[in-house]
């Protein structure tokens, strides 16, 4: 009979230290290329991440579950907030335990309460999406010109 797992503050404190690491992992993504911007997660917004020029951009951390797949939730009133969701999936199998990287899934806001990813809609479906950081960076860009 398995031993089920425990739910102790400490198990709470390190997944909440994965998703709060993540976002700022993006912003300092969005940084090296050139976008200006502030991780804003702690202040109860909707989003997560405010560029220079307004674009909101909501972070969703995902660890590889047994099922061999990623999951994350999306609620329903980021929808209309949101001008981008990064979806950061730790935990991409690979032959060492110790070297698992992050995929980072750049999407413009979908009407969807929550969202599956396997490796292969990875390669699939998601293939264009796939650490496409100049997305963000063309919007902003374009937001630059406007102003």
């Amino acid at each position: 009979m398995k031993a089920k797992q425990i739910d102790t503050r400490k198990n709470r404190i390190r997944n909440i230290a994965s998703w709060r690491k993540a976002e700022f992992q993006v912003a300092n993504m969005l940084r090296h290329r050139g976008v200006s911007c502030d991780a804003i997660g702690g202040q109860n917004k909707p989003w997560d991440i405010i560029t220079e020029n307004g674009q909101k951009i909501e972070v969703k951390f995902a660890s590889f579950n047994k099922k061999r797949q990623w999951h994350c939730n999306l609620r329903d009133i980021q929808w209309t907030h949101a001008d981008w969701f990064v979806l950061v999936l730790a935990g991409l199998p690979s032959a060492s335990k110790h070297d698992r990287a992050c995929l980072y899934v750049i999407l413009r806001p979908i009407h969807k309460k929550a969202i599956g990813l396997t490796v292969r809609s990875l390669f699939n479906r998601f293939a264009k999406n796939v650490n496409d950081w100049q997305r963000i960076v063309r919007a902003e860009g374009r937001a630059n010109e406007q102003s």
